[in-house]
């Protein structure tokens, strides 16, 4: 199977980047947990929120990727998104073989309340930690 196709696994960490620029989105001076803001599609995520796979990438590295200065990565574990129903889905682009997409979470259905509701069990309950910030 070509590198980054594979199945993700359970023990797996996926980072998600949080830009600076957006301030409802994470605010490590009022939580240590970043807000469903966070975890909002844009309008890129057609086919699912992005995500990047740690074992192909490190937090700087990822960091590197966004498109406005700084961010911080929210950490996640896919074996704990599974078991509340979010399904994974590996999707290599040319930049990131590690890049993958919660296909459940698009933009175009940001605002069903089941969705929503994904949004903020990610941020609350599934996010590990949160790194950074990286400028």
């Amino acid at each position: 199977m070509t590198q980054g196709w594979e199945p993700v696994a359970d023990d797996e960490l996926l980072f998600r980047r949080i830009p600076l620029s957006q301030e409802n989105c994470f605010s490590p001076a009022e939580s240590d947990k970043p807000s469903k803001f966070a975890f909002r599609p844009r309008h890129y995520d057609s086919d699912g929120l992005s995500l990047t796979r740690a074992k192909y990438s490190i937090p700087e590295q990822e960091a590197g990727r966004a498109k406005k200065k700084g961010c911080f990565i929210a950490v996640l574990r896919a074996g704990d998104l599974r078991q509340h129903g979010i399904a994974i889905e590996a999707k290599p682009l040319p930049d990131n073989i590690g890049h993958v997409v919660l296909p459940g979470i698009r933009y175009d259905n940001r605002r069903e309340p089941e969705v929503e509701a994904m949004q903020v069990l990610l941020a609350q309950k599934l996010c590990v930690e949160v790194l950074g910030p990286f400028k």
